[in-house]
């Protein structure tokens, strides 16, 4: 059965001779974490709903220092300086003020670090500390192993079903996509030949280990480069393509980053 969270419930979650016991504000918290690392003060922007697309977690700057200090006191979470870029970027322990700090300065900005009322990231690699203005966020979380094992017990993510694609590149004409489950590639193509276009190459290989996400490795993952075209629509099948293309589009979506890890939100 399923695990289940109300919005006060307390959840013993036992991983082998883990016991993470979370309630559901600490895995609020742990979900907002567990794609990309994010900056602590958009915790307070009041566009979170919008950025996020779910509720909010309807906690004080006071309940959101706490709350945080604990999950990074238990080894949850950790703290880095840097963009969302740097993988080399060192983690530490925040201090509670410096927690604090960055969700009153979230308050400041009505449309959060990310929009038009605030500067964003540097897109082209990491921001050194000493360039930052108030115009950027100082303080980024993001889950550890052991804090993403927890968020795992509870949200039960299927990443077997899980599908990542990325669009065709000029230079090479290539489609390249990977899941751990080669058939969910081979459903993916099916569909593509069903929607109406052709499959004019195809080359398969493993990618070992994969990263799934910036905190979680899976041991391999099956990887296609793939180009198709388009047929030529004869009269009397414009109707049988447009019901394959919706078929396609509905499947894809099922298969996205956020359908696989969202099933069991509170």
């Amino acid at each position: 059965m399923r695990k289940s969270l109300s919005r006060w419930s307390k959840v013993g979650c036992v991983a082998g001779k883990l016991d993470f016991n979370l309630n559901a504000h600490q895995f609020w918290l742990l979900h907002y974490l567990h794609r990309d690392r994010w900056p602590v003060s958009e915790l307070t922007s009041p566009n979170l709903e919008l950025h996020l697309n779910r509720r909010r977690h309807y906690r004080t700057v006071d309940q959101l220092v706490e709350l945080l200090d604990d999950l990074i006191g238990r080894g949850f979470l950790y703290g880095s300086r840097h963009d969302l870029l740097d993988p080399e970027d060192p983690h530490f322990r925040p201090r509670p003020d410096e927690i604090r700090n960055e969700l009153e300065w979230g308050l400041t900005i009505p449309g959060g670090w990310g929009s038009a009322d605030g500067e964003s990231l540097d897109a082209d690699g990491p921001v050194p500390v000493e360039s930052y203005g108030r115009g950027l966020p100082l303080l980024f979380l993001g889950l550890t192993t052991l804090g993403g094992a927890a968020w795992e017990d509870i949200a039960q993510p299927e990443w077997d079903r899980y599908l990542e694609w990325l669009p065709r590149f000029a230079s090479t004409g290539l489609e390249t996509l990977c899941s751990a489950n080669k058939a969910v590639l081979k459903r993916y193509l099916e569909l593509r030949v069903e929607a109406g276009e052709i499959l004019v190459s195809l080359d398969w290989d493993l990618v070992e280990p994969w990263d799934i996400t910036y905190w979680k490795l899976l041991p391999q993952a099956h990887r296609i480069r793939c180009e198709f075209r388009c047929i030529e629509s004869e009269a009397g099948t414009e109707g049988n393509y447009q019901g394959a293309k919706l078929r396609f589009e509905l499947w894809r979506r099922r298969h996205q980053f956020s359908a696989v890890t969202h099933r069991l939100l509170p």
